[in-house]
């Protein structure tokens, strides 16, 4: 029997505030069918291990939105999925569900009130609500005792499920490692931001680089209307993050759970990939994707051998 988004934000609701974060317990549950996983805001146990909440790495706290470690954690493939949320997600949540190929987004009718729509409403209503509706995202408020739903954003042409942009396929070849790779694409496309991996899909191995892009349907005129909207979230996706996403998107597995970017990746890019569950990332220049406090938040982590960084 399928979930409905009903029984899907009940399980979201019962576990919110076993959340460790002290003012702001948010919950989400990601649904297909019958299967599905729920997790709040909490922080990977490793940073449990060595450090107290309070201490930000970088630009980033140590959590993990709910939204991103349901797309972690899910065992199935995350695209056509539908997810209920507590609370309105945030830009960066919002690009994370898109970029997973997620379908439906529906927002617990209490969470409007809660605490990010009090400190962060603007950035709700014109990046995370513009983000949704470009790229063809259901998005729905959810009464969940009334069983009723009100629709926010009813896209009149649903995207294709599978678009995908700034993503290539390449045959591996089992003698290059991945440290050989970073270097013949950095020959290719240098001081520019993107990532790859070895991959397996299915029983084939392959290798994948993705590129800083805008979610689909975002075009260079929103950019342009709506950088300046936010002082702490941006529209385009770095490609440390959006290959994690992909890789959920598609069902696929990243070999040995190592990554390589070419340029220096964000602080919030750092403690997602540890969330992930990533062990090494190979590094090819200094030079920030778009964070100057990457380097600090690396350092920190880097420190405790939590991730193990590999510079080229």
């Amino acid at each position: 029997m399928s979930l409905t988004p009903f029984i899907a934000m009940q399980y979201a609701v019962d576990i919110v505030n076993t959340s460790e974060h002290n003012s702001n317990k948010i919950a989400a549950c990601l649904f297909q069918d019958d299967q599905w996983v729920a997790e709040t805001n909490h922080r990977p146990d490793i940073f449990q291990f060595h450090f107290t909440p309070d201490i930000k790495f970088g630009q980033s706290s140590q959590f993990i939105h709910s939204e991103t470690a349901c797309i972690f954690n899910t065992p199935f493939m995350t695209e056509g999925a539908e997810i209920c949320i507590t609370d309105p997600p945030c830009p960066n949540c919002a690009k994370a569900i898109c970029e997973a190929g997620i379908d439906h987004v529906y927002i617990d009718h209490k969470g409007l009130g809660k605490d990010f729509v009090q400190r962060r409403g603007d950035d709700f209503e014109s990046l995370s609500l513009l983000v949704f509706e470009k790229a063809g995202v259901n998005v729905s408020i959810i009464y969940r005792k009334e069983e009723r739903l009100e629709p926010l954003i009813t896209p009149p042409v649903a995207t294709r499920k599978g678009s995908a942009q700034g993503i290539e396929f390449f045959d591996w070849d089992d003698d290059t490692t991945l440290r050989d790779y970073l270097s013949k694409f950095r020959q290719r496309q240098p001081h520019t931001s993107w990532a790859l991996a070895k991959i397996r899909e299915g029983n084939k191995y392959l290798g994948i680089i993705l590129f800083e892009e805008l979610t689909n349907g975002l075009t260079p005129r929103d950019y342009a209307e709506h950088r300046q909207r936010s002082e702490k979230y941006r529209l385009p996706v770095d490609p440390l993050n959006r290959i994690l996403y992909f890789v959920k998107r598609k069902g696929m597995t990243i070999i040995d759970n190592e990554v390589a970017v070419n340029l220096y990746p964000s602080s919030r890019a750092l403690v997602n990939s540890v969330g992930f569950g990533l062990e090494t990332i190979h590094i090819g220049e200094m030079k920030p994707d778009h964070d100057d406090q990457g380097h600090t938040a690396a350092q920190m982590i880097e420190k405790t051998g939590i991730l193990k960084l590999i510079y080229l």
